[in-house]
């Protein structure tokens, strides 16, 4: 799948259970702020992915700012917003991609290769004439499995 799509090609998938959506906006100096604005309006259907809370695991003090969630966890994470193995995961923010790409990243790093950028994030979606609205769907478990990582990564300690 390629990283990028456009906002109409989301769009005309939005009635397609097999595409989740997830808005990863945030904000480094007020981490309450994403979730905001998720509620004040989002892409339909869209689930929230919080920087700190899914997209990050546990800080122990020596492992920085934004940890790697453990791999089970974030397919649990997944799974609770309904993604599938044959979902298609499109990730959108409001940065030019930077939080948005973390989830992209990590679902590669589970093995699932059906994830995408929304090209242009939230500001494409608006540009293109596309509605938001405040309504918080409510998803079914999805059955995703963490298979081998589709990334590498390396050790800080090597």
């Amino acid at each position: 799948m390629h990283p990028l799509v456009r906002a109409e090609e989301v769009a005309s998938h939005l009635d397609d259970p097999r595409w989740i959506v997830f808005d990863c906006r945030h904000d480094l100096a007020d981490p309450a702020a994403g979730a905001a604005s998720y509620r004040a309006g989002h892409i339909a259907g869209a689930r929230f992915a919080h920087l700190d809370r899914d997209l990050s695991g546990r800080k122990d003090g020596g492992n920085g700012r934004h940890p790697l969630p453990d791999r089970a966890s974030f397919a649990d994470f997944l799974a609770t917003a309904g993604v599938d193995d044959d979902s298609v995961v499109v990730a959108y923010d409001a940065a030019n991609g930077l939080f948005a790409s973390r989830l992209w990243w990590l679902c590669r790093w589970i093995g699932h290769a059906s994830a995408t950028l929304l090209d242009g994030g939230l500001a494409a979606w608006r540009a293109a004439g596309l509605a938001t609205t405040d309504a918080i769907p409510v998803a079914s478990r999805g059955g995703i499995t963490a298979r081998d990582p589709l990334v590498s990564t390396m050790d800080t300690a090597d």
